[in-house]
């Protein structure tokens, strides 16, 4: 099977020398040159791993960089840069990548052993909802959890708890910062304990019953679309 990299550059000068270093034997390349249009590809297309192009993820409006790095957190992902004065691409490791690593190993280790995946439609941003969350939907005193989102989108959200849950189970929840305060239901889709080396304890949520004007809110007032 082919090794299917994205590569983001909107530096027209230096994708014609990326494309010479990146025409290895099972490696499928495409380019993009911008983190919106990545957005796009990866949405419709599995991927194995992104290669960023710096000077093209340093001149990101201040909008869009929420969405690189929600991108760049689902894939291996290397960082690099055309030497001025040369055709040889500089590797720069990022986030989970590891460091001084060459852009062979990347494809092979990394890349190779990286199932293919998209990335859902809806894709999550950072953002802290105000939260009051129940088991039961009774939302008394003792079924109810005062917490916060680690982030949403219009599909979903992960919400911050220490608690015990657990897969496919439903959580009910209002979110305080909507008009409508109406209880949003959802299934579980994946929990995070507390105690997780460098993870943020909480649980995964799909929608599964949420006002239509809530979500309108969701995308005109927070941009979650």
């Amino acid at each position: 099977m082919p090794t299917h990299i994205a590569l983001v550059s909107n530096q027209k000068e230096d994708v014609e020398i990326y494309l010479k270093n990146l025409d290895k034997p099972g490696v499928t390349l495409k380019v993009v040159s911008s983190f919106k249009q990545l957005e796009k590809l990866l949405s419709s297309n599995p991927y194995n791993g992104i290669i960023v192009d710096l000077k093209t993820k340093l001149g990101v409006p201040r909008d869009e960089k929420e969405l690189v790095y929600e991108l760049l957190d689902h894939y291996p992902v290397l960082q690099s840069r055309i030497i001025p004065g040369s055709r040889k691409m500089q590797i720069l490791p990022f986030g989970k990548t590891t460091r001084d690593i060459s852009l062979e190993a990347f494809l092979s280790d990394e890349c190779r052993g990286f199932n293919a995946r998209t990335i859902r439609t809806g894709i999550r941003r950072r953002i802290h909802f105000n939260i009051l969350l129940s088991r039961t939907g009774s939302f008394t005193m003792d079924d109810l959890e005062r917490t916060v989102t680690m982030n949403a989108s219009k599909e979903g959200c992960f919400i911050i708890t220490t608690a015990d849950w657990s897969r496919y189970s439903s959580a009910a929840f209002i979110i305080r910062d909507l008009a409508v305060k109406t209880p949003v239901v959802g299934e579980i889709r994946w929990c995070v304990p507390w105690g997780r080396k460098l993870k943020m304890p909480g649980i995964g949520i799909r929608f599964e019953d949420i006002q239509a004007s809530q979500l309108n809110e969701l995308a005109d007032k927070y941009n979650l679309k």
